[in-house]
């Protein structure tokens, strides 16, 4: 039961950080790996799991990126597929 209790509270959240852009996706020339989404149309985002809640149901809808790439922020439109 201990083993149990400990394993519910370890939630290990992926960070909302880039890891590859592949080409030929709607994101191949905005985005680039080690680039972190700290925003989606003026919603804070800090996880993975944020982003895909985000984007998944946007399909044909352009989103606004807010994207921090060496300590500066900048905003991306991008229309996922």
């Amino acid at each position: 039961l201990l083993y149990f209790v400990v394993a519910l509270g370890d939630t290990h959240e992926l960070p909302s950080v880039v890891g590859t852009v592949y080409p030929g996706h709607p994101a191949a020339d905005l985005l680039r790996p080690g680039d972190r989404i700290v925003a989606i149309d003026g919603t804070p985002i800090s996880t993975f799991r944020e982003i895909v809640e985000r984007v998944g149901p946007s399909a044909g809808r352009t989103l606004v990126f807010t994207v921090e790439r060496g300590g500066a922020q900048s905003e991306v439109r991008i229309t996922p597929e």
